[in-house]
């Protein structure tokens, strides 16, 4: 079970990678500030996780409404996921 979820957040990884960096090289995720860009794309996977995956994911369990836990979601987020796609995009496509 611990193996398929593990294979499960890599997969979803993956694909927000693969979508972002399409976005990115067809101009549609603006290029100029790469902090920012970062910070929105770390807010929106929390967006799309929180509101489309996990519910049709069809968890056991309830999911913590505390504000904390929600912050905290979307910090880790924009570390581990936004802000390296936007830097690895911005360089795969500035060279």
């Amino acid at each position: 079970m611990a193996v398929s979820g593990l294979l499960f957040h890599y997969l979803i990884t993956f694909n927000f990678c693969i979508i972002f960096f399409l976005l990115y090289h067809n101009r549609i995720i603006p290029s100029g500030n790469k902090i920012l860009t970062g910070i929105i794309t770390g807010v929106l996977v929390w967006g799309i996780m929180q509101y489309i995956i996990v519910p049709l994911s069809q968890v056991p369990g309830k999911q913590s409404g505390d504000i904390t836990n929600m912050f905290l979601s979307i910090i880790i987020l924009v570390i581990a996921i936004g802000l390296p796609f936007s830097l690895m995009a911005n360089a795969y496509y500035r060279s």
